[in-house]
């Protein structure tokens, strides 16, 4: 049973702890009630950011959290908000205090369309979202964390292949554990945020009819990219300069246009001598 079933562009966070098990192993120390406190405050915060972002929470298993935006209502500049809201989230977390120990987040940001709406049975009925793009999302989630743990580049992951031609710059480091996003949302909101790329990557697309009768997985090589942080503005009236200023601003910028020549192929002779 399906209805008012529709096709939405949207934006998915997926949110991951990093070493949450033995965080709560330590901290916790086999209270139950420690660990209680620990994964509401953990969930009230992003679920305060979420809601702040006009986002949905959509479900969570352990520390691993999803939320969307623009899925369940029209929201302006919902790929910006996602940011946003995954942005917070990790800063929040990131203080601890109380009870509550730091918490080092990573989080992974995908933006596409998916099919939005009620569906079920006559017994149940549930708002479902489902589509490519949250797989794109534990993916990039997987990916951040992984190439956080290695303090580089991972090349040897598999939810993505290694390109053709990879730039020789191993020492990608980060200020905070990655919030990664793709060349696709990256285009959105590189005036909103100080972007750092890492990687030219291929990510699998959704299967079409006639893929999927080949068993064949297309894939799309892209820029991957890590949200370092947010411009920052004196008052309300310095907020415009501030993002028209941010490309000269952001130390990035090099080594991103490098990636955006990688992926283009025009570094190609440049890497090979």
């Amino acid at each position: 049973m399906a209805l008012s079933l529709g096709t939405r562009r949207i934006a998915v966070v997926a949110l991951n702890v990093s070493g949450w098990h033995s965080i709560l192993r330590g901290h916790c120390r086999g209270a139950p009630e420690k660990y209680d406190r620990v994964l509401s405050g953990y969930l009230d915060v992003v679920s305060r950011r979420v809601k702040e972002g006009r986002g949905v929470l959509d479900m969570f298993q352990g520390d691993r959290v999803f939320a969307s935006f623009n899925a369940v209502s029209t929201t302006p500049a919902f790929t910006r908000r996602a940011i946003t809201a995954a942005y917070d989230v990790r800063s929040d977390l990131l203080q601890g205090g109380g009870e509550m120990p730091a918490l080092q987040v990573t989080a992974g940001i995908s933006v596409g369309n998916a099919t939005v709406g009620n569906a079920g049975t006559a017994d149940m009925l549930k708002f479902t979202i489902t589509g490519h793009v949250y797989s794109e999302a534990v993916a990039l989630e997987r990916y951040g964390r992984t190439t956080f743990k290695q303090g580089v580049k991972s090349t040897d992951n598999s939810d993505f292949t290694p390109t053709d031609v990879r730039l020789v710059a191993p020492d990608v480091g980060f200020t905070a554990t990655p919030i990664m996003i793709p060349g696709m949302a990256m285009q959105e909101v590189e005036n909103n945020f100080v972007l750092q790329v890492v990687d030219v990557v291929e990510l699998s697309e959704p299967l079409s009819t006639k893929a999927d009768t080949a068993r064949t997985q297309p894939r799309r090589r892209t820029l991957v990219a890590t949200v370092e942080r947010q411009p920052k503005t004196g008052d309300n009236n310095e907020w415009m300069y501030a993002l028209e200023n941010l490309k000269e601003t952001n130390p990035y910028t090099a080594t991103n246009a490098a990636f955006g020549a990688l992926l283009r192929g025009e570094a190609l002779d440049v890497v090979k001598r």
